[in-house]
């Protein structure tokens, strides 16, 4: 399977058409996202990301160097993830979407997806009934229960991505990892303690050689997760940018304690051949409210 974003999508505004028809599965997705994309709210979304004056936050040319960066990640996904295997998301937001319909409806995969209950979650669960309900096609479900309430299911592909690195659940880990004032020990104690049990649940799911993606901030904290259960986090060697906040977001391999990633590609473009997407605001650290992806 062979993604070229180039030809993939034309964007107008508020809506997108496919270019390269060919594929039913591709067609489902360009039409289900399509859909997405006019059904949010984005005037809410931009209220929940900004504080103070948010108007533009998620303008169009924003929302399409959003969707072009998820392109790149599904490109990747189409090389590196065999159709039919199981996907758990951990912390999604409105940037994971396309890449939640992606692997659902190109390339037949079971995904579970989780995230904090809150507007965010609340705002894709209706947009996402909307557009089931329109097109006849059931999508992925955003749960907000706790991850270790999900079904177990053995994973072959984990995205936690800038998730125990967010300034509002965990606030102080946020300022350890982005290297900002030093947190206060207490509460430093109390965030690392709850990231590492999230991170615990999230690798417990996860089957031999997964391919994981994560963060540069949150790669020590998962690695050291992955030691204690006999398993190292072989990283790739570069990186994409997230959608909104910009972290490089690093494919790794969990493998058996040296036994190293081993043949594949699991790299992606470098840091340096990539512009970081200009949706939101951006930048290390994230938009003012530090809103994550």
């Amino acid at each position: 399977m062979c993604i070229d974003r180039r030809r993939f999508w034309r964007a107008e505004p508020r809506t997108l058409r496919l270019t390269d028809p060919d594929s039913e599965p591709v067609a489902r997705f360009a039409a289900a996202y399509a859909e997405f994309e006019s059904e949010l709210d984005w005037a809410a979304l931009e209220r929940l990301y900004v504080e103070g004056p948010s108007q533009g936050f998620f303008g169009p040319e924003q929302v399409a160097a959003q969707r072009d960066a998820a392109l790149l990640f599904a490109a990747d996904f189409a090389e590196e993830l065999k159709p039919g295997g199981a996907s758990l998301y951990v912390g999604v937001g409105v940037a994971e979407l396309p890449l939640l319909l992606f692997e659902r409806l190109v390339m037949d995969r079971r995904v579970q997806a989780v995230t904090l209950a809150g507007a965010e979650a609340s705002e894709l669960e209706r947009a996402r009934l909307a557009v089931q309900e329109r097109i006849g096609i059931e999508l992925p479900k955003i749960e907000t229960r706790a991850l270790a309430e999900l079904e177990h299911v053995e994973c072959d592909h984990l995205w936690f991505v800038s998730v125990v690195s967010d300034p509002l659940a965990f606030p102080a880990l946020h300022r350890k990892l982005y290297g900002l004032a030093a947190p206060k020990a207490k509460p430093l104690v109390a965030d690392t303690a709850k990231a590492e049990e999230l991170i615990a649940e999230a690798l417990r799911r996860m089957v031999e050689r997964s391919l994981v993606h994560t963060t540069d901030e949150e790669y020590e904290i998962m690695a050291v997760q992955a030691g204690r259960r006999g398993r190292e986090l072989a990283p790739g060697s570069s990186a994409r940018y997230s959608a909104i906040v910009g972290d490089p977001v690093r494919p790794c391999r969990l493998v058996k304690m040296g036994a190293g990633a081993g043949p594949g590609r699991s790299q992606g473009f470098t840091e340096e051949d990539e512009e970081r997407p200009q949706a939101g605001g951006g930048g290390r650290g994230g938009p003012p409210r530090g809103k994550r992806r």
